[in-house]
């Protein structure tokens, strides 16, 4: 497939830069794609976390009196 000019809005280019720019616009959309994943899963980290501290605290602690155990 080759570069667009029209609906790249820059010129086409051939040999080294047009190989390099097509790996860019494959990295950028890659990158984009992983930015959208990456936010779902700082929610799911989020809620795991919070699950496990819920968890943690309703752990009953061992019963020692007034001295540390």
């Amino acid at each position: 497939m080759r570069d667009d000019p029209e609906a790249s809005g820059r010129p086409c280019l051939g040999g080294f830069f047009g190989g390099f720019n097509r790996r860019f616009d494959a990295l950028t959309a890659r990158y984009t794609v992983a930015l959208r994943r990456g936010g779902r899963m700082l929610v799911l980290y989020a809620l795991l976390l919070a699950v496990l501290g819920i968890g943690y605290m309703r752990v009953p602690r061992r019963g020692c009196g007034s001295r540390t155990c």
